[in-house]
């Protein structure tokens, strides 16, 4: 089956060039008068190119046991080169990929795997699936986003949303179109339709594509009577009973101010999913039993930690995030993926984050600049994570002296770190073996084979400082001259591997228009003297400097001094501070800015 194209979206396909297109996507949910759902969606996918040939040959579709479940009513294949008839796509149901590959438990979230045999470029993939949504997790708060743009680009797009009549649709849009209205006897009918649209940017540290598609919300609930029906769900209440002679023991070792007690949280609680309590994967067990455990998911890490601030007299309730992008100005109760905690201060709202492996901030860098949604009695708004400011710093400090040749540098090597590049290493260093890590460390700071050192620290205490040390052996370039070398010594491009291969993915490739989005922002402070054994020397570039970049050098009878710095953030960014971000990894790739001149002999 053959559809034809219009000119509009061959314009849109000649200049996007997207590895595919949806000549039909489409979605229909609608609401029944027992509270139940049907959430029905038709995709027709043309691949155009290898890469869309890879990404739609297997498509998965996720349900949770319990909760909802999924029948595919249509799903094959249509080929354009002729003598090839039409096929099924092979359907299966499995666990979660993401959750196995978690080591999470939840045995109950699962999903319809759907397998297209030899699909070929311009072949026709037609996908209608069914959606009945029997209850919503913990409250009865239904909530639907239809995009109208993808990471490919959609020939058609349709969404419609049939309600009972008297019952209240919230809608919410984001360069969406405008819908159409119409009664059907005692339902109403709502209709969003668009014709062709270009695909949305979706590469390295893009603002996620959730955030700037065209994009449609419907809920049945205001986002403040979902706060207040989860509040009634989720918060616990007072510590009472056997808990709080455990929480006071708790207190008593780990102090009473709100980051002590989360750093505790998270330091000895360790993560894993499970089907516990009476709404499988959502409800948190009590603080007693988290404790026996000695493990549980984010929900448990966070009533723990409620309990723990409740119990040292401190304001506290439970928040819930959508760790992967903010959340749309309507909520539902499948909005959300992760639990925290807020609490009062004498500064105001403070988060807390249980489950974050980091001891310097109090919540992980994924969470900055995201909205969430605070469960209190009556309900409240969204609120605001605040983006900063955080202390993400790489503090690196190298003395040593330079070989016979000029052409190697030994020295002694220490390294710091704290917010974002502490949460960064403590993650990597955790899942390397104990007598593996010396070589990772040498291929993470950039050094030569024979460098010797050590991780400071353990990945998983948090009540402990996490760095390096030990001995470090670098390549110094060198190009001899009339009596004198001209030196290279080793900067943050060399040293700092981390923001080396973020300059690496970023410079390669064109600025997203959007912003951008670090996973691992930082401050980089490079502090580096080399002895130079009496011999004169010459810094042969010039002081820079700016609010992002500088570099300071001296050479004096007793050595080489180089000071330098780069600002790589923060973690999320406008399009002008992404230009910022741009120019400042260019200044830290400049070499030239660190040559020295230094007499072949020494002096007498």
């Amino acid at each position: 089956m053959t559809a034809a194209l219009n000119p509009a979206l061959i314009l849109l396909l000649v200049s996007s060039r997207p590895d595919a297109v949806f000549l039909r996507h489409e979605a229909q949910i609608e609401k029944h008068l027992d509270g139940t759902f049907t959430e029905i969606s038709e995709e027709w996918i043309v691949p155009l190119t290898p890469a869309g040939v890879r990404r739609y040959a297997r498509l998965s579709i996720p349900w949770q046991e319990g909760f909802d479940d999924v029948s595919v009513e249509t799903a094959e294949l249509r080929p354009v080169r002729p003598g090839r008839a039409d096929s099924p796509a092979i359907v299966t149901d499995a666990l979660r990929s993401g959750m196995a590959e978690a080591s999470r438990l939840e045995s109950s979230f699962r999903q319809v795997e759907l397998t297209f045999t030899t699909p070929e470029i311009g072949d026709t993939l037609v996908v209608r699936t069914v959606r009945t949504v029997h209850r919503l997790p913990l409250a009865p708060c239904y909530s639907y986003s239809f995009f109208f743009q993808s990471a490919d680009s959609i020939a058609s797009s349709r969404f419609t949303a049939v309600w009972p009549e008297g019952d209240t649709l919230h809608c919410a849009g984001t360069g969406s179109p405008r819908p159409a209205v119409r009664n059907e006897g005692s339902r109403v009918v709502t209709v969003w339709a668009s014709g062709p649209l270009s695909p949305v940017e979706c590469g390295f540290a893009c603002i996620p594509l959730e955030e700037r598609a065209a994009r449609v919300t419907v809920s049945d609930r205001t986002v403040q009577e979902v706060s207040a029906m989860l509040w009634a769900a989720l918060d616990p209440g007072p510590p009472r009973g056997l808990s709080t002679a455990v929480l006071d023991s708790i207190i008593a070792i780990a102090g009473d101010d709100p980051g002590s007690l989360r750093r505790w949280v998270a330091g000895e609680i360790g993560y894993v999913g499970a089907d516990l309590g009476g709404e499988p994967g959502y409800t948190p067990s009590p603080p007693e039993e988290t404790v026996r455990r000695g493990c549980g998911a984010c929900r448990d890490s966070a009533v723990l930690l409620l309990a723990l601030l409740r119990r040292a007299g401190i304001r506290s309730g439970l928040c819930l995030v959508r760790s992967a992008s903010r959340l749309d100005s309507l909520v539902g109760s499948r909005s959300f993926d992760h639990v925290i905690v807020f609490a009062d201060g004498p500064e105001g709202v403070r988060f807390l984050d249980p489950a974050a492996r980091v001891a310097t901030a109090p919540y992980g860098c994924a969470l900055r600049g995201l909205n969430c949604l605070p469960l209190v009695e009556g309900g409240c708004g969204l609120g605001e994570i605040p983006a900063g400011p955080f202390a993400d710093t790489v503090r690196i400090e190298i003395s040593g002296i330079l070989s016979s040749g000029m052409d190697t540098l030994a020295c002694d090597l220490a390294i710091h770190l704290s917010g974002a590049p502490e949460e960064l290493w403590r993650s990597m260093m955790s899942g390397v073996a104990e007598n593996d890590r010396p070589e990772a460390l040498r291929v993470l700071l950039g050094c030569l084979p024979g460098s010797r050192l050590e991780l400071r620290g353990s990945p998983d205490d948090l009540g402990s400082p996490i760095g390096a040390a030990g001995f470090a052996l670098y390549p110094v370039p060198v190009l001899e001259t009339d009596g004198s070398f001209a030196i290279l010594p080793p900067g943050l491009s060399e040293i700092s591997q981390t923001g080396t291969r973020l300059a690496a993915r970023l410079l390669s490739a064109d600025p997203s228009p959007g912003g951008m989005v670090l996973e691992t922002p930082m401050h980089e402070e490079l502090t580096l003297e080399i002895a130079l054994a009496g011999r004169r020397a010459e810094w042969a570039g010039s002081p820079e400097g700016s609010s992002e970049y500088s570099i300071a050098a001296d050479a004096v009878e007793e050595g080489l001094f180089i000071r330098e710095s780069a600002f790589l953030g923060p973690a999320r960014m406008d399009a002008n501070g992404a230009g910022r971000l741009l120019e400042t990894l260019r200044e830290r790739s400049c070499a030239d800015r660190r040559i020295f001149l230094v007499e072949a002999a020494p002096l007498r």
